[in-house]
């Protein structure tokens, strides 16, 4: 929500910045790279959720978090030889 309001903020913002700065290169560029670093940030937001669930998943989908074996005790692959 916070990242759709800041997208829409500099969106509105851009005309009245670029006629104050006399559309000085300088200010355009550094408009274009917070742009994009707005729109980028998304990716960054999805591969942290991604990487959670992901994370979490691998930790507690194994036996030895089950809630059965408390302590890790009744390990099933100690038993094959």
């Amino acid at each position: 929500m916070v990242q759709a309001l800041l997208q829409m903020a500099l969106v509105i913002c851009i005309p009245l910045i670029t006629l104050c700065s006399t559309w000085d290169v300088k200010v355009v560029m550094t408009l274009t790279f917070v742009q994009f670093a707005l729109f980028f940030l998304t990716f960054w937001w999805e591969l942290a959720r991604w990487l959670d669930s992901w994370l979490l998943d691998v930790l507690y989908n194994s036996d030895t978090h089950s809630s059965w074996n408390l302590a890790g005790i009744q390990n099933t692959q100690d038993d094959v030889n």
